[in-house]
């Protein structure tokens, strides 16, 4: 049960210390980090990284951050004028290896957790962040923090896979290099 506490103070309550998302492009984590400080929260956002950094790399995070500001000042000019360092956020690194795609045991471990609790995750993307935020919670660095996981899965059904055969011979050439290079892990 809550304390008799007013509306205001309700939503400081159940304001979430932290939250972690997976960062696949980082813009749903940079998006939910310029809006939280645009309320001048002062919640945490934990962007586990899941792909390589030449997509997601605190410079890539910095440049969006940036562009995203700008168009929201463009759109209305009493947008807080925020810069990266105004920010309460966190780019992981550390769960990224051993590389994309590659489960590991913590994954799946993170994932099983997950479906006995009845959210279904998977060990490419929401897996890998689950499992940081487990880890942080046992080795007590989350200590009485409230915790929120940004659960970013997609149940949608995925198209049929096509013949290579239909791409472009650019893109053709390119799955193939991919799959010489990722198929050797």
């Amino acid at each position: 049960m809550l304390p008799d506490i007013d509306a205001e103070d309700l939503a400081d309550y159940l304001r979430p210390d932290v939250i972690y998302v997976a960062a696949g492009t980082v813009g749903t984590a940079v998006g939910l980090a310029i809006g939280l400080a645009a309320l001048g929260a002062h919640t945490r956002v934990v962007a586990v990284r899941v792909t390589p950094t030449e997509v997601v790399s605190e410079a890539v995070a910095v440049d969006l951050v940036q562009k995203t500001v700008a168009l929201l000042r463009d759109l209305d000019d009493s947008f807080p004028d925020l810069g990266y360092d105004d920010l309460a956020f966190e780019l992981r690194d550390d769960w990224f290896e051993p590389g994309y795609g590659m489960v590991t045991a913590e994954t799946q471990e993170a994932v099983a957790l997950a479906a006995a609790a009845g959210i279904k995750l998977e060990t490419t993307y929401t897996g890998k962040a689950f499992a940081a935020m487990i880890a942080d919670a046992r080795d007590g660095t989350l200590g009485c923090s409230q915790v929120l996981f940004w659960d970013t899965y997609s149940s949608v059904f995925p198209a049929a896979v096509g013949s290579d055969d239909a791409l472009p011979q650019v893109l053709r050439d390119y799955v193939n290099e991919c799959d010489r290079v990722f198929s050797a892990h």
